[in-house]
């Protein structure tokens, strides 16, 4: 509302002085999330052959669904 406001007025939109500073902010609670469920995975699945073909397959299907290609 506080910008909608500033633009009747006619003040300039603000410029942000660091134009990367969004992307870390995002970053750093995705990463704070993504880090246990890795940590859990890995001890459910260990770090051998097996893992890797199970991670490797869900990738797969992940990328095969996101491009409408199967």
């Amino acid at each position: 509302m506080a910008v909608r406001m500033a633009q009747m007025d006619g003040v300039p939109a603000a410029a942000p002085q660091d134009p990367q500073a969004l992307s870390r902010r995002i970053a750093e609670p995705v990463a704070d999330l993504v880090q246990p469920a890795k940590s859990e995975a890995l001890q459910k699945l260990g770090e051998g052959e097996l893992a890797y073909g199970i991670a490797n397959e869900w990738l797969r299907t992940k990328f095969s669904g996101a491009s409408g290609t199967a």
